[in-house]
């Protein structure tokens, strides 16, 4: 690169346009709000004994990782102002790898945080769902129509149910 080419491009990054303000400043709002929400949400459960539950032990946990996520949006807001993006971001590699980490951990924590709190939605679910089909008019017709051998048997071993047919005799 000539040392034109060079200039162009720092006199480029040393202004700001309104698109770049703008990103800055919707990013602020963004981490305002995901902080504000999600610390609400920590408080609440710390404060009411009656929100303390296995279950929202885990909302209180995706909580604490969406509360870090947006403070990396403060990091991003920053970024989007070409001044500091040039200053802060491309001088020294230390603070962009810790925006990458931050960011991409986090969001990692989160999606691991949800499919927990997913599989913790599934057994009262599935439990409602069986209870349902079980306690029908119709279970009965059904068994008689389909062997008169054959029983519906649910069993509930360390937190998971199992349904499976037993053939008697």
């Amino acid at each position: 690169m000539s040392s034109s080419n060079i200039s162009n491009y720092k006199d480029e990054l040393s202004q700001v346009t309104l698109t770049d303000a703008g990103l800055s400043v919707m990013a602020l709002f963004l981490a305002l709000f995901i902080t504000s929400a999600n610390a609400t949400t920590i408080m609440a459960i710390w404060r009411t004994p009656a929100l303390r539950t296995l279950a929202n032990t885990y909302v209180c946990s995706l909580a604490c990782a969406d509360f870090i996520v947006g403070l990396a949006c403060v990091l991003m807001a920053l970024f989007m102002l070409p001044p500091l993006r040039l200053e802060l971001f491309y001088k020294n590699i230390e603070v962009c790898s810790l925006f990458q980490g931050i960011v991409i951990g986090m969001v990692l924590l989160s999606a691991i945080h949800m499919t927990l709190i997913a599989v913790d939605r599934v057994d009262p679910l599935e439990a409602a769902y069986l209870q349902q089909r079980l306690s029908q008019p119709g279970a009965d017709d059904l068994k008689t129509r389909e062997n008169e051998t054959t029983e519906t048997n649910i069993v509930k071993s360390k937190g998971v149910k199992l349904c499976y047919l037993q053939l008697s005799g």
